[in-house]
């Protein structure tokens, strides 16, 4: 089974498109497609398809082991639908006669995909047949719920308007958003739902009572949404738009940022807004007659990004220890973002940033995180992964304002050697040219920092040490200076194009010794794996 992109399916479980998943509780959820239409028979031409999907949430933690089936029994589209699997998004599906049956071994932990449908409008079918098709699952010792996905022939296709907006901003710059879209479709709509997706660096000025907003949640970190709801008929063949302003701005957080504006039709049963705006109520009102065309659910979404001038500064956070030979001691080594700007990268999901970490002399690194690489001195590929005297981590793919990211180590002295250092630096993962010098960070004094092994005299600028247990086996742990703070949220790209690179920072660095300013200074070939990792966020 295949897993689905958690922006789309958070996006669509606002809209009201698919069954929410649960959050607790012991039913695994089937969900999907709540409704679709389909474009009248033609009989000629290319034909006119539309889509399906069926969805399941395991509510747990952990990953369900056991084979499980899901069943989807088509027999009610006789006459009204012609139904398909999309081989590329599913797998392990056979159908027989009416049927559909999916099987995998695994239920991972979270939403996953089942199978993607094909379908067309049937021979013969007229406007208004309608079927549903009803998905079971079973599985040993787990209850998985049935849904169903109504199928219609005909129906509205809104289609939403592209925006004429200019791509570079300034903190604090407005830009009005004149939400336009049209009813391409065989009937109207009985009310839409209008759904403006902006990542952290952007928020609307204007608060109407018709329009929720709901900040990030797990499944799309980085964005949050507004959501206004609109009440009577909106007739094929009109386009509508909004009455009254609505404006985007920059915030001073602003960076690489993306807007998403997407218009559907209130789906039955549709909960009323929980937390509505206080103001005036935004209403849409007809301003032409045009248009007329076929029902696609692709063309329902336009999106933009934006880049505004604005920086972040990411400062290394220095780290100071002190341990006898023959102890282990752990370690947090990383960055505080003190901003102004977040830094992320939502296209891409590649890394904000990456934290270099040269190990002092007399110290050996017994265990690392899972997000760290280990390099050789020359920043070439290092096989073994323990023992190397130099580490590469890569942060997640967004870093907030004031956000702190640090990567725990162990380390195991093997001799006291006074003064020994290494460095911490927070840079970027595509070259040794960017080692210390981030592109939106003003302030690249303080990308890197000193990480000092057993200092003859204790600085009292530098951050505190940890001292080990007397025993050889017990360990100490030492801490980033910087504090914690609330994170951020919404998400565009941050690099020199949308989706590019993001940054974080760190607290204020200490004095940075020679060996370590070396250290940062030097490289050859750099190896790092660019994906998507957790670290620890604070």
């Amino acid at each position: 089974m295949r897993r689905i992109s958690l922006l789309a399916a958070a996006g669509l479980v606002a809209l009201g498109l698919t069954t929410p998943a649960q959050a607790a509780g012991p039913d695994y959820t089937l969900s999907g497609t709540t409704e679709v239409g389909l474009s009248p028979y033609s009989g000629t031409g290319a034909p006119k398809a539309s889509t399906a999907d069926i969805w399941v949430t395991n509510p747990t933690e952990r990953d369900y082991e056991g084979e499980y089936t899901v069943t989807l029994d088509l027999s009610a589209l006789k006459g009204v639908a012609e139904v398909s699997v999309k081989e590329e998004g599913s797998r392990d599906c056979e159908r027989t006669g009416d049927r559909i049956v999916c099987r995998d071994d695994r239920l991972y932990a979270g939403l996953q995909g089942v199978v993607e449908l094909e379908l067309e409008a049937a021979e013969g079918s007229e406007l208004g047949d309608h079927g549903a098709i009803k998905v079971t699952g079973k599985a040993a010792g787990i209850n998985l719920t049935s849904f169903s996905t109504e199928v219609t022939v005909g129906g509205p296709d809104l289609v939403m308007q592209r925006l004429k907006l200019k791509s570079a901003m300034k903190v604090g710059d407005k830009q009005a958003t004149p939400v336009a879209f049209v009813n391409q479709g065989t009937r109207p709509a009985n009310g839409v739902v209008l759904e403006l997706m902006t990542t952290r660096g952007l928020e609307f000025v204007e608060k109407y009572d018709n329009c929720e907003f709901r900040p990030d949640g797990p499944q799309a970190h980085g964005w949050g949404t507004t959501v206004c709801t609109f009440e009577g008929s909106f007739e094929p063949q009109y386009v509508y738009q909004l009455d009254q302003p609505l404006n985007l701005r920059a915030t001073n957080r602003a960076w690489y940022d993306s807007f998403v504006y997407r218009i559907h039709e209130t789906p039955r049963g549709a909960a009323p807004l929980k937390a509505p705006g206080k103001g005036a109520r935004l209403g849409l009102k007809p301003a032409a007659s045009k248009f007329s065309g076929d029902l696609n659910p692709w063309d329902n979404q336009q999106e933009f990004d934006f880049r505004t001038a604005n920086t972040a500064d990411f400062a290394a956070t220095p780290v100071t220890l002190k341990a006898a030979a023959g102890q282990t001691v752990r370690a947090s080594f990383g960055f505080r973002n003190h901003g102004p700007a977040w830094i992320a990268n939502i296209r891409s999901g590649e890394p904000a940033a990456t934290v270099d970490v040269k190990i002092p002399t007399g110290a050996r690194v017994t265990k690392k995180p899972e997000e760290c690489s280990a390099l050789n001195a020359d920043y070439s590929r290092r096989e073994q992964p323990l023992g190397a005297p130099l580490y590469r981590c890569g942060t997640g793919h967004i870093v907030d304002e004031n956000e702190s990211v640090s990567f725990p180590f162990e380390l195991r002295v093997d001799a006291v050697v006074p003064d020994a250092a290494g460095s911490v630096t927070a840079g970027s993962w595509r070259g040794p040219e960017a080692l210390g010098k981030l592109p939106f960070d003003p302030n690249h004094a303080n990308n890197a920092a000193v990480f000092l092994l057993n200092p003859s005299e204790t600085d009292p600028t530098t951050d505190p040490t940890a001292s080990p247990t007397p025993t050889a086996s017990a360990s100490a742990s030492a801490s980033p200076s910087a504090s914690a703070s609330p994170s951020g949220s919404p998400t565009p790209s941050a690099s020199a194009t949308p989706g590019g690179q993001l940054g974080n920072t760190g607290s204020n660095a200490g004095l940075l010794a020679a060996g370590a300013a070396a250290a940062v200074a030097g490289g050859a070939a750099i190896f790092f794996a660019a994906r998507r990792r957790q670290v620890q966020r604070h």
